[in-house]
This record gives C-alpha cells, structure tokens and sequence, in this order.
C-alpha cells in the first residue's frame, strides 16, 4: 500500500510519512529474509510454529522453558542444549538439532 492509498496521509508530517514508509520497508525486508532462512533450514513442517505446541499438563513441557529456548538466547551465551523423548529417534533429533541450530544462527547473524 502506497502512502497516495491512505486517505488521511495529509494530517502526517513529511518526517512522519517517510518513518512509515521506513518502517514498512524494514519489516518487508525482515518477512522476506526470515522466509528465506525458513526455507533453507529445511524443516519438515514448515508451517509448524511456538504456538501451536501443545502445553497439556500431561505431556511435561514448561511453557517458559519454550519460550525461552526459542528466543536462541542460548546461542548467544553458548550454552547447550538437550532435547529427549522416551524413545530417541537419533537420525531425526539430530537433523532436528542441525536445523535449530543453523536457523538461530542466522537469526543472531543477521545484520
């Protein structure tokens, strides 16, 4: 959407009108290079995401547990991480491991 498109463009500053169309630009960049650092992490549910895990008390995950992993803090603190299940398939929690630790990465990475 241009700024012509918006019909109350005109009561904005100059400053005002080029922050947004800044502001714009950037988060079309940042969807851009997270879809592209999505698509060669190679994950196989691509649409799968954070929210969707499913927190039942049953099933023994820490929400916050979750949420802090995800934010990849502990590439940044080079910590390690290990992830178990009761039956450890080891071909696919080490593609998993690969993949999550080359997506982090680049989201560290990025400039």
């Amino acid at each position: 959407m241009s700024t012509q498109e918006t019909p109350d463009i005109a009561k904005f500053t100059f400053d005002d009108r080029l922050g947004m169309m800044l502001d714009r630009e950037v988060v079309a960049r940042d969807n851009r290079l997270m879809t592209r650092r999505l698509k060669q992490a190679g994950f196989k549910h691509k649409s799968a995401c954070m929210e969707d895990i499913d927190y039942r008390s049953d099933r023994g995950i820490d929400r916050s547990l979750m949420m802090s992993l995800a934010s990849c803090r502990w590439i940044h603190d080079h910590l390690g991480i290990l992830i178990s299940t009761p039956r450890m398939i080891t071909e696919g929690f080490s593609r998993l491991r690969r993949q999550m630790n080359n997506f982090c990465k680049s989201l560290l990475n990025k400039k």
